[in-house]
């Protein structure tokens, strides 16, 4: 009889540290850029961004994977890693608290497909091999939006670049915000981030050449709240808002 409630109490004592032991986070996705509506030009450098929230009672640790997959009308885009060929890319070397959000993506550039309307998603899932993770929502790792994919040509020459195309992302941010201003010309550039009352809190003075141009500031030194972002090309004057979160 002895030896039997010692084999009982020790089968229940390994069976609840298995349950302890098991780390549940939650992951929610929320896909910023692009948006529904955007248009992506083939040929042309993207940034995909999504803002992920962990809404599980665990942390996310430094030493979990996790893929990151780009669906394009539900096909997987296939990433190149040496010799391996696989539908999604590595993601890795991150904390996430239960609560907190942090910004995931990917710069790519789409090299092929005719100018039509698309369904585009982003997922982020879990593929740890031996700490496993549940996620007893895999419904929400994903965010999608319908956007229009454009054939640039790119043959010297060619100017296919609309006047007052201004990206600006992740909105809101936390320590970087990026600009993609699109011009027709080659100019002076200079961005003034203004908070509410009007006082300068962030200028960047930069040279963009004609087509694509990719600016990053540092949002760092910034409290969180609402700000203006004045970007001056050429004669040209644009104005976006520009919220900062608890960084």
């Amino acid at each position: 009889m002895k030896k039997y409630c010692y084999f009982i109490l020790l089968f229940s004592i390994i069976s609840i540290g298995n349950i302890f032991g098991q780390r549940h986070a939650e992951l929610q996705l929320t896909m910023l850029a692009p948006k529904t509506g955007d248009t992506i030009e083939v040929n042309y450098p993207t940034n995909i961004v999504g803002k992920l929230k962990n809404n599980g009672p665990d942390s996310i640790r430094i030493t979990d994977t996790f893929a990151l997959a780009v669906l394009m009308d539900n096909t997987p885009l296939i990433f190149v890693n040496g010799s391996i060929t696989q539908p999604y890319k590595e993601y890795t070397g991150f904390t996430l608290a239960p609560g907190d959000t942090t910004y995931v993506g990917i710069f790519l550039t789409i090299t092929t497909g005719p100018s039509a309307p698309m369904q585009f998603c982003l997922a982020f899932n879990n593929i740890n091999v031996v700490d496993s993770l549940l996620d007893n929502i895999p419904g929400n790792n994903k965010s999608c939006a319908n956007i229009y994919i454009k054939y640039v040509d790119v043959s010297v020459g060619q100017n296919t670049v609309e006047p007052g195309g201004i990206t600006i992302y992740p909105n809101p941010a936390n320590e970087q915000v990026n600009l993609r201003i699109a011009s027709t010309v080659s100019a002076d550039c200079t961005i003034l981030v203004k908070d509410v009352m009007g006082k300068t809190v962030l200028q960047h003075s930069a040279e963009v050449s004609q087509g694509y141009n990719n600016i990053h500031l540092n949002t760092s030194a910034l409290s969180p709240g609402i700000y203006v972002c004045t970007v001056r090309v050429g004669q040209e004057y644009y104005n976006h808002k520009i919220e900062i979160s608890s960084h």
